[in-house]
């Protein structure tokens, strides 16, 4: 669907990332379950026959979502139900389902593969070596996030892990001591850039400090202010993809651009979060 086709297409999405920014901030959601969070919420408000749903709906959905990682973080929904519209809660509900579905998917697969490896033909048993196109679309997905990454890395450097990347295997890290994979490679890569960028984001919170300082309301009706730069550290000593480093880089990013700007109305997010500290 075009995204012309959408009603208020940007201001949702601009909802979305101001309450998974917010969720970073004050919850344990980590990279990947915000990446994740945020492709499926972008995924319902540009599917066919949700064009029209309202703003309040979407702050709904998001808050929904948002609400599986709120009960081991050591806060509470209050008025979690508010903006709970059927639409809203069949969209929940479809989630829901899809969620299950792929986890009976991945464990078929996975099962498949233990009694057949996909890459020994069945016949004759012969190992096939021609490269999957899951693979090569992989490693572009990699190597295009790469590109991001400089001036955090040197071109040069940026140039030498691409063709060693380009030639390893597409898997997970698998910790050797010399790299193996893709994932092996993308572990140092990242600890490379996380070297560098450590400087840049503790001078940004001497820069700043008031910008990482927040509000947190208590479910008591007290507020009381929590400095959320050691939350973010944490959070970039957890990445464990390029990905997921750019992202909380971006996230820092917007951060701080808020506060240095605040006639940019995207602030706090006051009334869009319907989570409290206990």
């Amino acid at each position: 669907m075009s995204s012309s086709n959408i009603q208020f297409h940007e201001e949702k999405k601009a909802v979305i990332t101001n309450i998974l920014d917010a969720a970073v901030k004050t919850l344990d959601f980590d990279q990947k379950s915000y990446m994740e969070a945020k492709a499926k919420l972008m995924s319902i408000i540009e599917k066919p026959g949700y064009e029209k749903l309202g703003l309040a709906e979407v702050v709904s959905v998001t808050n929904k979502v948002i609400s599986k990682v709120v009960e081991h973080s050591g806060y509470v929904i209050v008025d979690s139900s508010a903006g709970a519209t059927d639409k809203v809660k069949s969209i929940v509900a479809e989630d829901t389902l899809d969620e299950k579905k792929a986890a009976r998917n991945a464990n078929t697969k996975d099962l498949k593969a233990k009694v057949v490896p996909s890459s020994v033909s069945r016949s004759s048993g012969v190992v096939n070596d021609k490269p999957r196109e899951s693979s090569v679309k992989g490693k572009e997905k990699l190597l295009q996030l790469m590109r991001l990454l400089p001036p955090l890395i040197s071109r040069e450097d940026m140039e030498r892990y691409s063709a060693q990347i380009k030639n390893a295997r597409l898997a997970p890290a698998t910790g050797a001591s010399s790299p193996r994979t893709t994932g092996d490679f993308e572990k140092v890569l990242v600890a490379e850039v996380l070297e560098t960028y450590t400087f840049e984001f503790d001078d940004q919170v001497k820069q700043h400090p008031k910008a990482f300082i927040e509000s947190m309301e208590m479910t008591s009706g007290r507020t009381r202010k929590v400095d959320i730069s050691d939350k973010l550290r944490k959070q970039l000593a957890r990445v464990g993809s390029v990905g997921e480093f750019l992202s909380i880089k971006d996230l820092v990013d917007r951060h701080v651009k808020d506060f240095t700007n605040p006639k940019s109305g995207k602030g706090k997010g006051s009334g869009l979060f319907f989570w409290k500290k206990k």
